[in-house]
């Protein structure tokens, strides 16, 4: 009985066995069935590094069968030139004392493929629980590596950009604070990143722009806008303004939040320069600006003086056919003055006149003067007009014909009348001189009819005749002098005689034994000119020196002889002019108000300034009311 006891309970223990074991055999094809199909490949090796099994995935990733590989050596079926067999060894060492080791290397499959795998190597323990093998578990990451290092590449890439670009990228957290910004920030504004990063963006602009750049952020912040583009201007570190055209978009957490923004900008100065010019000149130029499509004939471009000209917006005209609003009479003649820039005979002093047709229905005279020109980016040809209204102008021209016409035929009669009023008077006036001489001399003869009172009546009439003789010919002298008529007649002239002559005249006229003292400097040398009419400029200069300087120091008279010229310099100590009537010294009749009670005719300076130019030459005058006056006259040597 007890026999039959113990046989079922080790028929019983055997049955228990054959369940395990069919359990354990169960569970070791599912194992083989999860390795074999397992996305990682899967090799087990000895200590020699002989196959003993593979995957389906290893199999894959050498490119053989488990049959054709098993009990060879691992590193010989996928080792290349690049493979370090040395790492294998090492891990199986590793993995003799239980550790795991994890290493990359590059192994190749059987068609030379280069594959770069992340290898995990696990020691395997038999039934004794001794390391007898080891477990390969091995990853292709070929294509993420390469994905790094296009990431790394891009990444480089991109920061090359940063640095090297001339557009200026920038960082702000969301409270507008600067947190990174490229090398072409301090290119173009002067400030160091140091200098920049931990402050407030806004700071560095324009007070006139702060406004526009927060709303337009504070728009994004709320989810109205998705981003932003604004031109604003940057004060720079010189104090220079720079204007910048910046785009910005936000930069969101894992949250969707905006944590803060993302910005470029371009330097826009120029062009912000040139479109203020554009500006300036478009809304202010008086002429009538077209830019033409020689091709398709039609309007691009009109500056907005059309509207005063013509009564048209620009926007009226553009894309039209110019031709269309000419006035049909004149269509032929600009079609030929284009033709002629096309063939290239035209002249740059050329234009044409015809009649536009206003907006009003009415024709406008212009005068029009084109260029064509080529464009090499668009491959187009332009034509370039300027147009002015020239009603306005024929009518000044015709106003200004008639009024030299009038002119001339006013100086005619001027000059007859003159001739003619000078000759009536001036035989009259000998007739009147010769008698009093003659009643004078009757006179003396008779002693007995002596009268004080008729000899001074008649001397009074004598001298009244020869201002009046001396004032017709200063009028003739004058008309003659303005008109070209005068005799100019060149001669070397010794100045300091010329001058001491006139002294001795002024004193004869004056009554005086010395009127003025003479200085020269210099090396004399005579100039080339008509001595009479320069003893005409300085008779009357020394007068006016005189006759405006009573009771004051007498004149002073200088000569300085320079290398190219002489200088002339006729000073007295008188009432001096007033300054505001300087400036129409030189003008006939003029006479300054403050030698009113002074005889004199304002035509003396007159006749000066035209002998004086008519000798090349110049004069000007120097004064101070109360001080006295210095006429300075410059006369060339060569007359």
């Amino acid at each position: 009985m007890k026999s039959e006891m113990l046989l079922q309970e080790e028929l019983d223990n055997c049955k228990k066995q054959i369940t395990e074991y069919k359990e354990a055999l169960e569970l070791k094809h599912s194992f083989e069935q999860v390795l074999a199909n397992a996305n990682r490949a899967v090799s087990i090796i000895g200590f020699d590094r002989e196959v003993i099994w593979f995957n389906k995935r290893a199999e894959i990733m050498v490119g053989l069968p488990l049959a054709q590989v098993r009990g060879k050596i691992l590193t010989d079926l996928a080792a290349g030139s690049e493979t370090d067999r040395t790492k294998l060894k090492k891990a199986i060492e590793d993995a003799k004392e239980g550790k795991i080791t994890h290493y990359e290397n590059i192994i190749y499959t059987q068609n030379k493929e280069k594959l770069i795998v992340l290898f995990e190597v696990h020691p395997m323990y038999n039934i004794q629980n001794d390391i007898d093998k080891v477990c390969i578990y091995a990853v292709d990451v070929t294509k993420e590596r390469e994905h790094i290092k296009r990431l790394s590449d891009s990444e480089k890439r991109y920061q090359d950009l940063l640095s090297h670009t001339s557009d200026l990228f920038y960082n702000l957290d969301a409270g507008g604070i600067i947190t990174y910004v490229n090398n072409a920030w301090t290119q173009l504004t002067g400030f160091s990143a140091e200098e920049t990063i931990g402050k407030a963006g806004k700071i560095f602009f324009h007070p006139a722009d702060k406004k526009k750049v927060l709303e337009a952020r504070e728009r994004v912040l709320k989810g109205e806008i998705l981003s932003y583009c604004v031109d604003v201007r940057l004060i720079i570190k010189s104090g220079e303004i720079l204007w910048l055209n910046t785009i910005s978009t936000p930069i969101y957490s894992d949250t969707k939040e905006i944590i803060g923004f993302n910005g470029i900008s371009r330097n826009i100065t120029e062009q912000k320069r040139i479109q203020l010019y554009y500006q300036l000149l478009s809304n202010n130029i008086r002429d009538l600006v077209f830019l033409i499509e020689s091709k398709t004939v039609t309007i691009r471009y009109v500056s907005p003086s059309v509207k005063e000209i013509a009564g048209y917006d620009p926007e009226d005209l553009i894309g039209k056919d110019p031709f269309k609003f000419y006035h049909p009479d004149d269509v032929e003649k600009v079609r030929k003055y284009r033709q002629s820039h096309i063939d290239k005979t035209v002249k740059p002093s050329d234009t044409v006149i015809f009649r536009y047709r206003k907006k009003d229905g009415s024709y406008t005279w212009l005068e029009l003067t084109a260029k064509i020109i080529y464009d090499k980016d668009t491959d187009t040809v332009w034509a370039v007009t300027s147009a002015q209204v020239a009603d306005v102008r024929k009518m000044e021209e015709e106003k200004m014909t008639k009024a030299l016409e009038e002119e001339k035929r006013l100086n005619s009669i001027k000059s007859s009348f003159l001739q003619f009023v000078s000759h009536e008077f001036k035989t009259p006036l000998a007739i009147i001189k010769g008698l009093c001489e003659l009643m004078k001399m009757n006179i003396d003869d008779k002693k007995n009819l002596q009268d004080p009172i008729l000899i001074k009546d008649i001397t009074s009439i004598e001298d009244e005749s020869e201002e009046m003789i001396s004032l017709i010919e200063e009028v003739l002298l004058l008309e003659e002098s303005e008109t070209g008529r005068l005799r100019y007649n060149t001669a070397p002239i010794d100045m300091a005689e010329l001058i001491k002559r006139v002294f001795k005249r002024v004193s004869l006229k004056q009554n005086v034994q010395e009127i003025s003292s003479l200085a020269v400097t210099g090396s004399p040398k005579p100039i080339l000119g008509d001595a009479k009419l320069l003893e005409i400029v300085f008779l009357n200069l020394l007068s006016n020196a005189f006759k405006y300087s009573s009771g004051k120091k007498l004149p002073e008279v200088t000569i300085s002889y320079l290398k190219t010229e002489m200088v002339i310099i006729v000073k007295d100590f008188g009432m001096g002019i007033p300054e505001r009537s300087r400036e129409k010294l030189f003008t006939t009749f003029f006479r300054a108000e403050n030698v009113s009670k002074i005889d004199g005719t304002g035509l003396g300076l007159s006749i000066v300034k035209n002998l004086v130019d008519m000798h090349k030459g110049s004069i000007s005058c120097i004064s101070k009311e109360g001080k006295g006056t210095e006429m300075k006259v410059r006369l060339p040597y060569v007359g």
